[in-house]
């Protein structure tokens, strides 16, 4: 009865937590003071755990609910085994989510509003990694391979360890279906990726955008001199 009553709070809690936004915020703070960087590093840690807690909850909830609907009334005998299932049902619920906590939609966040100036000279760092074969600068595919959207046009673009880029929303549902391990879905190519493997490349993308605009554009002419 107890579980009941407090079970309304412990739902907003989990989905409706304003701690990773505060963590976000606070980051952000210390970062544009340049002060510190090593506490930016231990609020990004401790984000990660607040994310970790909440999809651990969130599986709880919805192993509690599964059973107390295949369980209407439970005697005080039961309530042992009650638990066992529950706890195992929980963690079984919770770890789809953990798989991929590492690309969490907050983590991103955090990524693109903390530290910018880190961020860009990481970008030219990406430029260089996420090379084309042939040794150009940039991703290996044009396309992503499931929505076949241009790759400068992805709303988030993610890339694996070798330089293909994704959509994320679709390489995520593509592992998930697959237990969090799966090849990549490009043709000829038989790397394996994981969630922990994709890198938000968004910023990177536009700056390489911008590049590749500016050498294209033609020299002014110089003014001939009477």
């Amino acid at each position: 009865a107890a579980f009941h009553k407090g079970r309304g709070t412990l739902t907003e809690l989990s989905s409706e937590s304003e701690l990773p936004e505060m963590i976000i915020a606070l980051a952000e703070e210390i970062s544009e003071s340049g002060d510190k960087p090593e506490l930016v590093e231990q609020l990004r840690g401790q984000l990660k755990e607040v994310l970790t807690t909440e999809a651990s909850l969130r599986g709880f909830m919805r192993a509690h609910d599964a059973l107390k609907n295949s369980r209407p009334q439970l005697s005080l005998e039961h309530v042992k085994d009650f638990k066992r299932e529950l706890e195992a049902e929980g963690r079984r619920l919770a770890n789809g989510e953990l798989q991929h906590i590492d690309a969490h939609a907050k983590l991103r966040e955090f990524q693109q509003r903390v530290r910018p100036e880190q961020d860009d000279m990481d970008d030219d760092e990406d430029v260089r990694e996420v090379g084309a074969s042939g040794g150009a600068a940039g991703p290996k595919n044009s396309k992503c391979p499931f929505t076949q959207k241009d790759v400068f046009e992805l709303e988030k673009p993610v890339s694996d360890k070798s330089g293909y880029v994704y959509e994320f929303d679709a390489i995520s549902q593509y592992l998930k279906k697959k237990g969090g391990r799966a090849k990549a879905p490009i043709a000829g190519v038989s790397l394996e990726i994981t969630a922990s493997d994709l890198k938000d490349v968004s910023k990177m993308l536009q700056r390489l955008r911008k590049k590749r605009k500016a050498q294209s554009q033609p020299e002014p002419e110089a003014e001939e001199i009477a």
